[in-house]
């Protein structure tokens, strides 16, 4: 008698945890993509550490199942990929040029007020290690598409943007020491 896909594969995992590591992560893929089949998607698009090949395998797959992988927003993105309902989150660390200290400069901003536009955006983060090649590609992937501007037109003034928030920040300063 042949035993139901879940109960076959958490005998597997019985059997299999004695053994290595790598077998224990793909028991718990096996786990998670039987019971919480949107869970097991991201962890598996985690898993492939974004190398072109497997992301575009594992977002093939989750289309199968009828799970959209959402594109990264700078309001709702997580540093990995993450659930958002019955659909899967990009992260912020998928992105070209943007690293870790970035991603959570951006998530720890926005606890306390949503970016609501690109400039204030740009305003709150300039003291981060943000930089505009960071900010060119989180506006080529669609970070930004959630406050209502057009990517074109972000990619024609993000630089002027970026240069006058440094010029007011360096006009603070010297007006601070000037006036001492």
């Amino acid at each position: 008698m042949k035993l139901p896909l879940s109960n076959r594969l958490l005998a597997c995992c019985a059997f299999v945890r004695k053994g290595d590591r790598v077998a224990d992560v793909g028991c718990d893929h096996g786990y998670l993509g039987i019971h919480l089949l949107t869970e097991g998607i991201a962890k598996s698009i985690i898993a492939s550490d974004v190398a072109e090949g497997p992301l575009q395998s594992a977002m093939r797959n989750a289309a199968k199942f009828g799970v959209r992988v959402l594109p990264p927003d700078v309001n709702s993105s997580d540093e990995n990929f993450s659930t958002d309902g019955k659909d899967i989150r990009f992260g912020l660390l998928a992105i070209k040029n943007v690293g870790r200290p970035i991603a959570r400069a951006i998530i720890r901003e926005r606890e306390g007020a949503p970016f609501r536009s690109f400039d204030g955006f740009i305003s709150r983060m300039i003291n981060s290690d943000l930089n505009k090649r960071s900010v060119e590609y989180m506006i080529k992937c669609g970070v930004f598409d959630s406050l209502g501007v057009t990517r074109s037109s972000l990619m024609s003034c993000y630089e002027n943007i970026i240069d006058s928030e440094h010029e007011r920040l360096r006009n603070n300063i010297s007006g601070q020491m000037d006036f001492f």
